[in-house]
């Protein structure tokens, strides 16, 4: 069964398929390798017990109830709300959007630090591999809610890297970030562990930029984007093809700073 909707965006109208969306969480397989990033413990499961029972059918249990640890940042597909930087609780449950967002996938070459001519911290090194907002200004749609950045080389690794190891993953510039909040993207969604440099001091200046938040502060301000939300460690298929769709982003209804996520999207065409 199809079921489509449509919408008018830039002067033109679009249809999709909402029985066809594609996920873009990494499944969270507890037996084989799993993303991973800041030297964190892999996420584990294992049967619940308690006096004579056992969740576990395999081991005799009457059921399978299954004992869960993780950490969302770290342990694979997540999205965060700007109480990941600061004091206020305003948990990522309350502020994730409940409906469909107008969504762009966009694909992107980082390059060099000493090559970008871009701002960051004093932290960066010319061997930084960086998204800049000169590799976006030439992709980036104007007017769309949320952006997903698909890195190159988009190997499948991605899936069960361990982020600690070298390379480190690219980062965002403060230019790129400045230039996102200017097209008007709300929430941002990324195939790396982080919108910052994995070893920045503990400072998070783009996720400071990106939710207005005063440098180093951990107080939002009148001019703070509550709403904003940062997606990390999701997978974009290469069957994907860069443009417009429609994103369900489906986070966990956790009252956390940050919560697993599975956004679902779904492909735009224009209509004759």
């Amino acid at each position: 069964m199809e079921l489509a909707t449509s919408l008018r965006f830039a002067g033109k109208s679009w249809t999709a398929d909402l029985s066809k969306g594609t996920s873009l969480a990494i499944p969270l397989d507890f037996e084989q390798p799993q993303p991973n990033c800041f030297g964190t413990l892999p996420a584990r499961r294992e049967p619940w017990r308690s006096g004579g029972f056992v969740g576990s059918t395999h081991q005799g249990g009457s059921c399978n109830v299954d004992f869960v640890q993780l950490i969302p940042h770290c342990n694979g597909s997540h999205t965060e709300s700007i109480a990941h930087i600061t004091n206020e609780s305003i948990w990522i449950s309350e502020i994730a959007p409940s409906g469909l967002l107008l969504s762009q996938i966009a694909s992107v070459t980082p390059t060099l630090w000493k090559d970008s001519g871009e701002s960051y911290s004093e932290l960066a090194q010319p061997e930084d591999s960086v998204i800049t907002a000169s590799s976006l200004r030439g992709v980036l749609q104007q007017g769309v809610q949320a952006l997903i950045l698909r890195t190159q080389p988009n190997v499948s690794a991605k899936r069960s890297r361990d982020w600690s190891s070298p390379p480190a993953a690219p980062y965002l510039t403060l230019d790129a970030v400045r230039l996102l909040i200017e097209s008007g993207v709300n929430h941002l969604l990324l195939d790396i562990p982080s919108l910052d440099r994995s070893e920045d001091g503990g400072q998070l200046v783009s996720h400071h930029e990106f939710w207005q938040v005063a440098p180093l502060s951990r107080v939002a301000g009148p001019s703070s984007r509550r709403s904003a939300s940062i997606t990390e460690m999701i997978f974009v298929p290469d069957r994907l093809q860069d443009g417009l769709y429609l994103l369900s982003l489906q986070v966990a209804a956790w009252q956390t700073d940050a919560a697993p996520c599975n956004p679902i999207v779904y492909p735009l065409h224009p209509m004759a």
